[in-house]
């Protein structure tokens, strides 16, 4: 299921980044200590980057997939590139850009900036994971 870890190490990258001090800075995730907190933010910096990168090395990697049902490269590819538009500028870096913006707001932003968020980190992958759960099938054994 190299697509489903895939967006969930996205998923995860990009949560562990909004609760950093420079993001959202938050001390507390789901009620625990965020990572910035145990580890310490350059460490988590660094882990969060590594795991974007872990990413992109499992969805591309042959030994991922069921060897019974091999995905074509042509569509690991165009696998990468769905996962990459997602979090590009125009998806989940913009939604994280709108976001701290609007927490230097001196006054309570609108439902349009809310949608801009969600539809740019939340949809964008959601959609993404759809497309390459198409592209790049691998059945539970």
């Amino acid at each position: 299921m190299p697509p489903t870890v895939a967006i969930n190490m996205v998923q995860t990258m990009s949560l562990i980044h909004d609760d950093l001090p420079c993001m959202d800075d938050n001390d507390l995730h789901y009620g625990k200590p965020s990572n910035h907190r145990i580890f310490d933010e350059p460490i988590t910096i660094l882990v969060d980057d590594a795991l974007l990168t872990l990413t992109f090395d499992h969805l591309t990697d042959p030994a991922s997939y069921l060897t019974d049902n091999p995905v074509p490269p042509t569509h690991i590819i165009r696998g990468v590139t769905e996962l990459s538009h997602s979090i590009k500028p125009k998806g989940l870096v913009a939604s994280q850009m709108v976001d701290i913006e609007s927490t230097r707001l001196a006054v309570p932003f609108g439902l349009d900036r809310l949608e801009f968020i969600h539809l740019h980190k939340t949809t964008f992958l959601l959609e993404a994971s759809a497309i390459i759960e198409v592209i790049c099938p691998q059945e539970l054994q």
